[in-house]
């Protein structure tokens, strides 16, 4: 029976006057298109999705939300929002709709204490909320009696940026930056060497490559349970990492190099032709494993000069715990 998985969508480019944005329906729609399936071998389905794009009512959102987190069947639960952003006089951060803007200025919107309100009273094991907005850092900053920050069990947060910095919007990418890394990595580039993609790996990828000084990335989180919001095909199918990881004897066992290994030490012999010498087809599993963590050459920077050398290769820490996994 699959996971029930549900997420919830809002891009809104429709703000009236000078207000208007350009592409948070584009990052919206870019996201639910990929929150649909995963990316392996069968493309499995993964969120049911629902957009409410140009939104224009506070009210109609905030049903949406309350619709999302209060969803009975679901394990897991995703809120995007990609829009304008504000702090009011009492430090209040909300989410702003057309509607609740005049000429002169922006006024209530849907307030983050209120989502969390929604959020913290929901049952679902798993609920994931994203805002790509201006000032959102401050959303989860309630306070217990003891001034800590509270989050809900099972709750993870991810904003564009820290509060009182604005959230950009890219034209050479048509995106906002934020939303494009988001988009970027959720195609597979923060995915681990399983092909999972969680929100931790976001996080750590968006932050890794945002250098803007004015827009940096916030990540809160309160998980207990393991959960990865899109699959993708691992960079070393499980195959082979099998394979690779049963050329050691042991766990702490150094295979043994030579020249042999390296395709490059025979004379008119390219990669096509080295498959065929099964030294050569070892090694390049060997170096698989290495891509991904598993593998390191012993006393030799670059596996290659361990083999040219006469060297040796051992299991990492991590290709240690997978060697007792798969043995």
């Amino acid at each position: 029976m699959l996971e029930h998985r549900k997420a919830l969508l809002i891009g809104i480019n429709r703000y009236p006057g000078p207000y208007a944005l350009s592409y948070c329906v584009d990052d919206s729609k870019a996201l639910e298109e990929l929150l649909k399936w995963n990316d392996g071998a069968d493309e499995s389905p993964n969120f049911r999705t629902e957009n409410h794009n140009n939104c224009e009512d506070a009210v109609e959102a905030i049903n949406a939300i309350k619709k999302l987190f209060e969803d009975k069947e679901a394990s897991t639960v995703l809120f995007y929002f990609a829009g304008h952003g504000y702090i009011d006089a009492n430090n209040n951060g909300e989410i702003i709709f057309p509607h609740n803007i005049t000429k002169k200025s922006l006024y209530y919107g849907i307030k983050m204490d209120d989502i969390m309100k929604i959020v913290s009273k929901s049952r679902i094991q798993n609920k994931i909320i994203i805002l790509d907005c201006c000032n959102r850092g401050i959303i989860g900053n309630s306070e217990t009696e003891n001034n800590q920050v509270r989050l809900p069990d099972g709750c993870a947060i991810f904003a564009s940026c820290h509060p009182n910095q604005n959230s950009i919007e890219d034209s050479e990418k048509k995106h906002g930056v934020f939303s494009d890394l988001l988009i970027n990595a959720l195609k597979g580039d923060a995915a681990n060497f399983l092909g999972e993609i969680t929100v931790g790996g976001l996080y750590a990828y968006i932050d890794r490559f945002i250098e803007i000084s004015e827009q940096r990335p916030t990540f809160k989180s309160n998980i207990s349970t393991y959960v990865s919001i899109r699959n993708v095909a691992p960079k070393v199918p499980f195959s082979r990492m099998r394979a690779g990881l049963r050329l050691f004897k042991e766990y702490n066992y150094c295979f043994p190099l030579s020249p042999e290994y390296e395709f490059s030490s025979y004379v008119n012999v390219n990669p096509e032709v080295a498959k065929k010498y099964p030294k050569c087809v070892t090694f390049q599993l060997l170096q698989d494993l290495q891509k991904i963590g598993f593998v390191e050459p012993v006393d030799e920077d670059f596996m290659y000069f361990a083999a040219m050398n006469s060297k040796s290769c051992r299991l990492t820490t991590l290709g240690k715990i997978y060697w007792e996994k798969f043995k």
